[in-house]
């Protein structure tokens, strides 16, 4: 700690920052609050493991709660274990093996009302953010999702400002609907928001809406006892506008066959209503692997009164910004697989950004695939990138990138991989992809197409350091990723394509620690820091 160090505004006096064995100085260390609390931020970041200090003295009690409170502004609950009982078997029996982690604290059900009652009640813990992640395979959601109503929140519904994955442990309570209502940010939306709460116009800074909600319009539209025009008006109205929206589509947006093209025309309609309607300005598309629906019963009698509807067009639109996400894509990884074995075979993923940018109008496109991904590695990147650049580009001219950015964002698997294969790690130049070396270029078709002089390709315009990301893996142990950001140009088509690549910054530090020569040499050389190498020497 610095001399001239400030404790939320008090400057700690020099003579206590000294080494002693002065009894006296040591006691006014442990008479100041602030101290104390600056001392435990340096040394957890999580007070619930420091407990015990509470017994201490006073003083430290105060600032340990005070530091538990800010810790808790935001809350994260994910399911820690697998229960051995089916969600079918009575609820009543007792599992040991349930528990959930509630930021990095490890709770069993059993313990987790008391555990809540004591940052509520003993902490006085605020919360201004909830999310449930992971949670489907907890034998009692419904006592998560009880004690984060009653005993977490309480009375201080109204502070909640963020409020995300409640859907996973709740069908549609009115407390979850109340809350939901007023958030700033909030999604998964349930079905009853639109009954209990969004009777007046509301601004939401960001909304989540699952195929869950997708399905239900559909089948109320398919109702021929209710107007097109009252669903609508029920459903995606003018009283709710928010500046960003996530759609998480599954089954009913393509990745399962059973959905016929009737179904999903009505779907994208009933999207850009959305999109219209709700005024939003960013949308992000996060294709994923949802709990699919039983549409067993009655299906033929569906599509056929889907096949009779009519939408007037929307209006012309254009989003700030589009994201895909392919995080847990089972079509990325089935066709991925393929592509790696067969590069020169083209696949139905090929037309996925162009297409996008059809049914959404925007210039500024991300397309993000998962963190630590299995399939790519730094030895096989080059295929990946040739990969997104066919599908980027149908032609060297092709209308979906002309006076387009796209970005590309890249986690291939990491740490895993030299921690496997450490004694016989080798840097393999002739996988390092040429368009991340500095002036190469990457032409759109043969080489012998292009004109001499022509500006018909990209080129490598610029190398920058973007900020770190970061995940959270098993244990919610966080994992870092440093990154940078490799500019393309194509300057007769005014397209800008920005692949974005991460590395575990784990698996860099022992990659320049065993190869420190590489740090001259390859793609591998711009992620190369000084301070890679403040660990081991």
């Amino acid at each position: 700690m610095l001399l001239n160090s400030f404790v939320y505004g008090y400057q700690i006096p020099e003579i206590l920052m000294k080494p002693t064995d002065n009894v006296e100085l040591i006691s006014k260390v442990f008479e100041n609050v602030k101290i104390l609390e600056k001392i435990l931020e340096n040394v957890s970041t999580d007070a619930m493991g420091k407990l015990d200090l509470r017994l201490v003295n006073k003083n430290i009690n105060i600032a340990l709660l005070r530091r538990i409170r800010q810790e808790h502004r935001d809350v994260l609950i994910r399911g820690a274990s697998d229960c051995r009982f089916d969600l079918e078997q009575d609820a009543k029996q007792n599992c040991p093996d349930c528990s959930v982690f509630i930021n990095p604290q490890r709770v069993t059900m059993e313990k987790l009302e008391d555990y809540f009652r004591f940052l509520k009640e003993i902490a006085g813990v605020k919360v201004r953010r909830v999310g449930v992640e992971d949670v489907a395979k907890i034998c009692d959601q419904r006592e998560i999702h009880d004690r984060v109503i009653n005993s977490l929140i309480g009375n201080d519904d109204q502070l909640v400002e963020e409020f995300f994955g409640m859907n996973d442990i709740c069908s549609g309570s009115d407390e979850c609907g109340i809350i939901g209502g007023r958030c700033r940010k909030y999604g998964p939306i349930q079905e009853n928001i639109f009954d209990i709460t969004l009777k007046t116009p509301h601004h939401f800074e960001h909304l989540e809406v699952s195929d869950t909600l997708l399905h239900r319009i559909v089948l109320s539209l398919a109702d021929s006892s209710q107007s097109n025009l009252a669903v609508i008006d029920k459903y995606i109205n003018s009283r709710i506008s928010c500046d960003s929206l996530t759609l998480m589509p599954s089954i009913l947006l393509g990745t399962r066959k059973s959905w016929i093209p009737c179904q999903l025309q009505v779907m994208r309609q009933i999207v850009e209503l959305i999109v219209v309607k709700w005024n939003v300005k960013n949308l992000r598309i996060e294709f994923g692997e949802l709990p699919e629906l039983d549409l067993s019963s009655g299906d033929l009698d569906l599509n056929q009164k889907l096949i009779g509807l009519e939408f007037e067009s929307v209006a012309n639109y254009s989003l700030e910004n589009l994201d895909i996400c392919l995080e847990f894509s089972e079509l990325l990884a089935d066709e991925m697989e393929q592509y790696l074995k067969s590069p020169e075979e083209p696949s139905p993923i090929d037309g996925l950004i162009s297409n996008v940018q059809k049914i959404f109008s925007t210039k500024f496109l991300t397309l993000e695939l998962p963190k630590a991904y299995i399939l790519m590695t730094p030895f096989n990147l080059n295929k990946f990138i040739g990969k997104f650049m066919r599908m980027i580009e149908s032609s060297p001219s092709s209308p979906t990138i002309r006076n387009s950015k796209i970005t590309v964002k890249l986690y291939p698997m990491s740490s895993q991989l030299i921690s496997r294969t450490a004694p016989v790690f080798n840097y393999r130049t002739q996988n390092v992809p040429e368009i991340l070396n500095s002036g190469a270029r990457l032409v759109s078709g043969p080489i012998d197409q292009i004109q001499k002089n022509s500006k018909d390709y990209f080129h490598l315009k610029d190398i920058v350091s973007i900020p770190d990301d970061r995940s959270i893996g098993y244990r919610t142990q966080v994992h870092i990723w440093k990154g940078r950001r490799f500019c393309l140009e194509h300057e007769m088509a005014n397209c800008t394509i920005d692949f974005e690549i991460y590395f575990e910054i784990e698996f860099l530090e022992k990659f320049f620690r065993k190869r420190p020569d590489v740090k001259g040499a390859g793609f591998l050389r711009h992620f190369w820091t000084p301070e890679l190498l403040v660990k081991h020497f």
